[in-house]
């Protein structure tokens, strides 16, 4: 399941951008839910990111070809929705370069 490996990428992209800008001070988590996690510590954020990507890396490997239009539709928003904070991470990118 080729979308799965794609989500897992695009959620480690977002993993390793969205440290380097927590780190500094550039951005601020804004699922509350990843910031509760960081102001816990933040390899807790990381190590959540981690097992997230790498269960779905197992689903990807384990899982049959499913064909159903919810699955497509889910798996469609999600890479959506990655792709679009990507870009936000982008932009501050731009701004401080």
């Amino acid at each position: 399941m080729f979308v799965l490996y794609l989500i897992a990428l695009l959620n480690v992209l977002d993993l390793v951008l969205t440290t380097i800008g927590l780190q500094f001070h550039i951005i601020e988590e804004v699922n509350p839910f990843m910031s509760g996690l960081w102001k816990l510590h933040p390899f807790v954020f990381i190590g959540v990111k981690i097992s997230l990507s790498l269960l779905l890396i197992y689903c990807a490997h384990y899982l049959t070809n499913p064909t159903l239009k919810s699955w497509r539709v889910l798996t469609g928003t999600a890479i959506g929705l990655y792709v679009s904070v990507l870009v936000m991470h982008g932009v501050w990118l731009v701004q401080i370069v």
